[in-house]
């Protein structure tokens, strides 16, 4: 069970550092991210001084080593607009909407899933028990029904749709 634990925490970090590289790298995917950052009618003294503020002006791999070392601290710098550190922002955000949401959702699956086991286990070769070990197969086999499908590849196409029906740019 340790090793089970580890594996998976070994899996975590790594799964995180991904992510951090990821926003990192597609940050800078469209060049210096300066010009951004500051008001359209600033000089080109204004966005070099921006630049030197914000540790832009520094090799692509420094700015990549000090942000590693700011994200185990919460440091994500702070907001362009609200001009207040982002981890303070993430968290007035976190709590009210998504631990509610992960609340309901962890108490919905709870009260349908231990009355639906005890009847799949109690009643074997039951309707039940049949329908529980259909549904994961029905999942995998019947995957052009919105309802089967993973969520996020449901919301995704579902953004493109409406992108596609408003002829909106993308966001």
């Amino acid at each position: 069970m340790r090793a089970f634990f580890l594996r998976r925490a070994l899996h975590a970090v790594f799964v995180l550092w991904g992510v951090v590289t990821a926003v990192f790298f597609l940050v800078r995917l469209t060049g210096d991210p300066t010009p951004f950052l500051v008001d359209q009618s600033a000089t080109q003294q204004e966005i070099a001084d921006a630049r030197r503020t914000l540790g832009l002006d520094r090799a692509l791999h420094v700015q990549y080593l000090e942000f590693l070392r700011a994200v185990p601290r919460g440091d994500f710098g702070a907001s362009i607009r609200e001009k207040r550190p982002a981890m303070r922002m993430v968290l007035e955000h976190l709590w009210p909407a998504t631990v509610e949401l992960a609340a309901a959702a962890l108490v919905l699956s709870t009260v349908l899933a231990i009355p639906l086991g005890i009847a799949s286990a109690t009643h074997k070769n039951g309707a039940v028990d049949h329908a529980m070990s259909a549904a994961p197969s029905a999942r995998r086999t019947c995957g052009q029904s919105p309802l089967l499908r993973p969520p996020y590849t449901t919301s995704f196409e579902s953004v493109m749709a409406i992108r596609r029906s408003s002829r909106s740019p993308a966001v």
